[in-house]
């Protein structure tokens, strides 16, 4: 039987001077992991000139290798981003076709002076025709004409990030508006909408400047121009941009994918793209990034999510989401599978990991976007089962559900407010969360577009109401209370103590299953109300639960016996430990017995500094062996060092040693840390709690705690507490899986029960706690940096093992209840 490929994509940002060899192993690394797919993106700290011979070489290295392993690649069209201007080429060649700012000022006599100014060139035009040709002729056909034979078998696609720029520019005062500029901007305003650009600009800018008082706000004037500029901006956005890429894509055999900007917001998505979901679904594969990775009810971006849903419904090729970029070190598994889930209910089924680091290079420059999807992590080869939940995950996303309201995306509205400002603002974003966190299901729609739904949730300067009976509502949560109190009725529901469950995203598929998805980071016990049975629920914090008709859902219940006694614990590698130098240059450890270390300090040139160690030099004298994927080929590791007990000073000189993911220093051996820096002896045998509790906080591997155990005749299953890690678990020598995600329990087999047999449990942690705190991260960084990581969640921080009971036997019961 042949196994799907899975939809998880690893996003490898290049850096550095990757060799050939580096590219092989790269891809046979992530094809061992069980990735069948590679995106090249070129980022911050690449060496070698981007869409040069030499990158093209480097591209060639990976389509050769992938085509050797039977895996995809996907080519990334820009150089770090926003997309559209090959790392600054096509406004270097002219100008012309640079971003720009139109604002108009009062002039002399009742005339108005329009003055432009050009943007930085961070990115090209994206709404001038003639400049992204150019960018394409630069990128996508020097492709296309060195790799042809590769597009449509190798190549599966093609992704774009962030194309365009924001309002990002500091104009004079005393500006009557400002907005978005480009060549044929009023061309394609008269074409539309028969009017003259200048003249309604001007009638609009006469009524400010003569109404204009304290008490008079420009949003006030009312005038068809800016929700009609708008739609203009967003039409020449799909022209110029995603459609013909997405022609070129759909002529070589593979798709046009990627996502834009400000998806969470509509004044900023309106600003940036004008119509966005008239200018995603220019794209064969629409996508979306969710930046922020906080999938709770308050915090998720409940407008990216309706946005991208819109985009797969209406096109009918699924979608893509980028997903983990800003700079989680690390996340459990149950928050990764959460997220993948969160937006497979919105119908994408295509997931870009990112990132996948083959070099530390890129933090040089960026040093705060550090997701790891490399071997650097000890679970990297471990995810067998991330791939199955993921693939489960991608089917449902492409099965048609039902939905329960609709609700209009007024872009043209928010393309005014953005403009000149607003006191009534479309409430979407608290609609689409207070609805779809209680499990209605929103079908987001256009303005004029049509729609079937019973309900169809609408926007004006008054607030909310309601299309068909005109009904009327103060709030978003008025209109889902509303809806809750029998303005919709259904045909199942999750119950929690009896009423309608919050914080839970619901879909009902036409086929009669249904998932529900778990928003909070706590069990929960709930009811599935469906067809007239009632399902006890036992749903997991950030769990995935699916309701299939005619299926016993059934739950082992019986009382759990602790398994007692302290465990032997074997480490798989020496413990390793950033030092961390402070503002004098200076760090200090204690041994409180002789301990053998070896040390690896950086030699990028950016990053090399002088260190000693007691006044005495440490130097490099081999490559480094032990730090692992990517850091090795930066680091050089000198001799073993014989630690005495009692303090050591280290000093560092000609550098700060400010980089959080690349720093100037590590150590390596057979030691625990007791904070602040007490260097301890490994334990021969521990008791239950996590690693931090025996100094091994920072260790970054698998902990494999064994012992020798009375198997009760009765036990159906052994359940642990791990801290939310990894964890493999073998009992008198026979495999009983590895677990990513609640429930962490695993069958005994019939013929062990009753037996003393060997049991051992391997926890992998991440490298999560190896870089450092987040509170003591880079010091001097600007308060505006990018948050190094996602703090860990209750019951993240414990890794290790925290419990063992074994689960004793009891008859499954069906759990399906007659109301």
């Amino acid at each position: 039987m042949t196994t799907l490929p899975s939809p998880l994509i690893l996003f490898g940002a290049l850096s550095g001077r990757p060799s050939e060899a580096d590219v092989a192993s790269a891809l046979e690394s992530a094809r061992a992991a069980g990735y069948s797919d590679f995106m090249v993106y070129a980022r911050s700290g690449l060496e070698i000139d981007y869409m040069g011979e030499e990158w093209l070489e480097l591209v060639g290295h990976f389509l050769r290798h992938a085509e050797r392993l039977g895996m995809s690649i996907w080519l990334y069209d820009e150089f770090n981003w926003p997309s559209g201007s090959c790392k600054g080429r096509v406004t270097a060649e002219n100008p012309d076709f640079s971003n720009y700012i139109c604002a108009v000022y009062p002039g002399k006599d009742g005339a108005f002076d329009w003055r432009f100014f050009r943007a930085p060139p961070i990115s090209a035009n994206v709404f001038d025709a003639e400049a992204m040709a150019r960018f394409r002729a630069l990128t996508h056909e020097v492709y296309e004409r060195r790799f042809r034979r590769y597009f449509g078998s190798v190549i599966r696609g093609i992704f774009t990030d962030e194309p365009g720029s924001g309002h990002w520019m500091e104009l004079p005062p005393g500006d009557l508006v400002n907005f978005r500029w480009y060549r044929g901007l009023e061309a394609d305003y008269r074409a539309e909408t028969g009017r003259d650009f200048r003249v309604d600009v001007e009638a609009w800018c006469k009524k400010v400047r003569e109404s204009e008082s304290p008490k008079v706000r420009k949003s006030a004037v009312s005038s068809r121009v800016w929700e009609d500029y708008t739609a203009v901006l967003g039409h020449a956005f799909r022209r110029a941009f995603t459609a013909p890429a997405s022609a070129w894509a759909d002529r070589l055999g593979i798709v046009s994918t990627g996502h834009l900007m400000n998806e969470a917001s509509p004044y900023g998505a309106a600003n940036c793209n004008g119509l966005t979901l008239h200018v995603l679904k220019g794209m064969s594969k629409p996508g979306v990034d969710d930046i922020f990775t906080r999938p709770t009810a308050a915090k998720a971006e409940w407008l990216t999510l309706a946005t991208i849903q819109h985009a797969c419904d209406r096109t009918g090729r699924g979608g893509m989401a980028e997903l983990f970029a800003l700079g989680p070190a690390d996340l459990a598994f149950d928050r990764m599978r959460q997220q993948i889930w969160l937006f497979a209910l919105h119908k994408v089924d295509t997931f870009l990991l990112a990132l996948h680091f083959m070099s530390p290079h890129g933090f040089i420059e960026k040093p705060h976007y550090a997701m790891f999807f490399t071997p650097l992590q000890p679970w990297f080869f471990d995810q067998a089962a991330f791939h199955d939940d993921a693939r489960e995950a991608s089917a449902f996303a492409r099965k048609p559900f039902r939905y329960d309201v609709a609700a209009r995306y007024r872009e043209r509205t928010a393309g005014r407010v953005a403009i000149v400002g607003g006191e009534h603002r479309p409430d979407l974003g608290n609609l689409l969360r207070e609805l779809d966190s209680h499990q209605f299901a929103v079908n987001l729609a256009e303005e004029d577009e049509p729609c079937t739904e019973p309900i169809v949730f609408d926007f004006d300067d008054k607030g909310i109401f309601e299309e068909r009976t005109g009904r009327r509502f103060d709030s978003a949560a008025e209109a889902r209370d509303w809806l809750s109190g029998g303005g919709l009725s259904e045909s199942s529901v999750a119950l929690e103590a009896g009423v309608r469950a919050a914080d839970l995203v619901l879909r009902r598929y036409n086929d009669g299953t249904a998932v529900l998805l778990n928003l909070r980071d706590e069990d929960r016990e709930l009811v599935f109300v469906a067809g007239g049975e009632r399902v006890p629920v036992a749903l997991p914090a950030r769990g995935v639960w699916m309701y299939r008709p005619g299926a016993r859902h059934a739950e082992v219940s019986g009382s759990a016996v602790p398994v007692v006694g302290d465990w032997a614990l074997a480490l798989d590698r020496g413990n390793r430990r950033r030092i961390r130098f402070l503002a004098d240059g200076t760090a200090r450890i204690t041994a409180t017995e002789p301990v053998r270390v070896r040390f690896a300090l950086c030699d990028i040139p950016a990053v090399r500094a002088d260190v000693t160690l007691d006044g005495a030099p440490l130097a490099g004298v081999r490559p480094c062996t032990f730090l692992g994927f990517g850091y090795d080929g930066v680091y050089r590791e000198t001799d073993p060092v014989d630690l005495a007990p009692g303090e050591h000073v280290f000093t560092c000189a000609g550098r700060e040693d400010r980089g959080l993911f690349l720093p100037v220093l590590w150590m390596e051996g057979a030691f625990a840390v007791r904070e602040p820096g007490t260097l301890l002896p490994l334990p021969s045998s521990v008791p239950y709690g996590p690693l931090a509790s025996i100094g091994l906080a920072d260790f970054a591997g698998k902990a494999t705690y064994s012992a020798d155990v009375d198997v009760p005749a009765d036990a159906e299953s052994l359940e642990l507490g791990t801290g939310h890690a990894a964890v493999a678990v073998r009992l008198g020598g026979r495999d009983l899986g590895t677990r990513l995600f609640a429930p962490w329990r695993y069958q005994v087999p019939p013929e062990l029960r009753g037996t003393r047999q060997t049991l051992e449990i391997t926890v992998t942690t991440s490298i999560r706690p190896i870089f450092g705190a987040e509170a003591d991260a880079v010091p001097g960084a600007s308060p505006s940096a990018k948050p190094s990581w996602i703090p860990p969640l209750p019951g993240e921080a414990g890794t290790g093992l925290v419990f063992a009971r074994w689960r004793e036997a009891a008859e499954a019961t069906a759990k399906l209840e007659r109301p």
